[in-house]
């Protein structure tokens, strides 16, 4: 049987993810950061489901990550938008 090789989609998804949230107030980059992190948790755990990788819990970090920045994001620009108006 082959060995499974690490997931470098994954790893990729946790660190774009990860900058997403940490720079949550910092605009498009962080809603960037953030779409690209929850995009590569998907390809990360596809390449886990067809059984090409080995670190599932790796992808669904990163997928978890880039989610939560990006809503991050988006209830920033609404707090920001409601504070404006009031």
């Amino acid at each position: 049987m082959a060995q499974l090789r690490g997931n470098a989609v994954a790893y990729a998804a946790v660190i774009c993810g990860g900058a997403g949230l940490a720079l949550f107030y910092a605009g498009w980059v962080a809603l960037a950061l953030g779409l690209s992190g929850f995009v590569l948790g998907l390809m990360g755990l596809g390449r886990a489901r067809q059984g090409l990788a080995s670190n599932k819990g790796v992808a669904e970090l990163g997928l978890l990550l880039g989610a939560l920045a990006v809503v991050s994001w988006v209830a920033v620009l609404v707090a920001m938008r409601y504070w404006q108006n009031t």
